[in-house]
């Protein structure tokens, strides 16, 4: 019973409620902003998946687990928001895509608006200011633990550091089931340091 109210507890607030990468999913590093116009270009410039699975040193999944150098990134860019959920750890998980109308492949990517960490942390202000442009855009109607489909999607613009999810290198890949197919890489933008409705 005390297992239960607990995550019902965290499910209800906005502190980070997990472990994994704890280090990595609740920093930004310093540096330049780079900025892309279009998904597939932000993409094209990742590292390849099968490296990072590959990593030396290996990329671990403990609390403690830092960035790599590659992960030292922040990037921004114009995209479509569409869908979300509200995960275990209170992190709202994102699927950002291209311009539905945009020639070319169909492709979408998560971003990642974390639970927030401790007061006082580096990260702690842009994480909460990003977070609470996301709450007070949806209001009453902020996704839950199943994805919310947007029809038509959302245009933002998405800012924050890379972020190689390493929990997904074996088994099933993130996302929705419909949406799984054009997701090709496990590469993230997490944690969203800022986030722009209709920009």
């Amino acid at each position: 019973m005390f297992g239960e109210t607990a995550a019902l507890a965290a499910a209800a607030g906005d502190d980070f409620a997990g472990t994994s990468r704890k280090a990595s999913k609740l920093s930004i590093p310093d540096g330049p902003v780079k900025k892309f116009a279009d998904l597939k270009d932000l993409m094209d410039s990742l590292p390849d998946d099968q490296d990072m699975i590959h990593h030396q040193p290996p990329i671990k999944d403990n609390a403690t687990s830092r960035r790599t150098a590659e992960e030292k990134r922040n990037v921004r860019v114009d995209v479509f928001l569409y869908a979300a959920s509200r995960e275990d750890d209170n992190d709202f998980h994102l699927i950002i895509g291209r311009d539905p109308d945009a020639e070319g492949d169909e492709l979408y990517m998560t971003a990642e608006l974390s639970g927030l960490p401790p007061a006082g942390s580096p990260s702690s202000a842009k994480l909460k200011a990003a977070r609470k442009s996301f709450k007070d855009f949806f209001a009453d109607d902020l996704p839950g633990s199943k994805y919310d489909f947007y029809d038509p999607p959302i245009p933002v613009q998405i800012e924050g550091p890379i972020f190689f999810d390493i929990t997904h290198a074996h088994g099933g890949r993130p996302g929705p089931k419909s949406l799984r197919a054009h997701m090709p890489t496990i590469w993230e933008i997490h944690a969203i340091s800022k986030i722009t409705f209709d920009a």
